[in-house]
């Protein structure tokens, strides 16, 4: 976690809450997570560093663990961040993301 970035995206990074709590000791700023389950290990993790001029407006998560998404000032510029945890099967994508667009943009 003493990487120079100001924002990092994981996947594929199961937690649980005791993992968060560690993790926010490391990090110096904002974190957004998902934790895994049994059947969904791979959950998206958003960090944002404090020394970054960030300005979060709205949140939105997936209820099933899916995603992240971010709506921020970055140093008085919009952003829109999204961290998305896919699945792996082709015949599920499809479904997947048309029900993501559908989240999106409600």
């Amino acid at each position: 976690m003493k990487e120079k970035s100001d924002i990092c995206f994981l996947q594929e990074s199961y937690s649980t809450p005791e993992v968060e709590k560690i993790w926010k000791s490391q990090w110096k700023g904002e974190l957004f997570f998902l934790h895994g389950t049994g059947v969904l290990n791979g959950c998206p993790h958003s960090f944002i560093k404090n020394s970054l001029e960030f300005e979060l407006k709205t949140t939105k998560v997936d209820q099933n663990g899916y995603f992240i998404i971010l709506e921020a000032n970055v140093q008085d510029h919009p952003f829109l961040f999204f961290n998305l945890y896919a699945q792996n099967k082709t015949n599920e994508q499809t479904t997947f993301f048309r029900r993501s667009v559908k989240i999106v943009t409600s």
